[in-house]
């Protein structure tokens, strides 16, 4: 077993994998939403739907709409002042939807 198996051995049961890199797509693990676009372009699977629960002000959603800009990106937030800073800066995406409620366990 050289050292490329024995640390895909290890990394297996977590969910990674070695891989060498490629001159398209150098790194994983950079930018997670870089990196979800690329494996469900990869597989041949659409984003059509994109869910941002607990919005805040945008900061994550923004790169959401930015990322999959053929998918809705639902953003959830509460609170309602979070909300209308969310409102602002998610107005400029067609594709992303504000949402006033929260998730919660039953």
């Amino acid at each position: 077993m050289n050292f490329a198996q024995f640390f895909n051995k290890c990394l297996r049961p977590v969910g990674f994998q070695l891989c060498k890199r490629s001159k398209y797509r150098p790194i994983y693990g950079l930018d997670w939403i870089d990196d979800a676009a690329d494996i469900l372009k990869a597989r041949g699977i659409p984003a059509r739907i994109v869910m941002d629960i607990g919005a805040n002000r945008g900061q994550t959603s923004k790169r959401l709409a930015r990322g999959f800009p053929q998918a809705e990106v639902h953003c959830y937030e509460p609170t309602p002042v979070s909300r209308q800073v969310l409102v602002e800066r998610m107005r400029q995406f067609s594709n992303a939807k504000i949402h006033g409620h929260a998730f919660s366990p039953a």
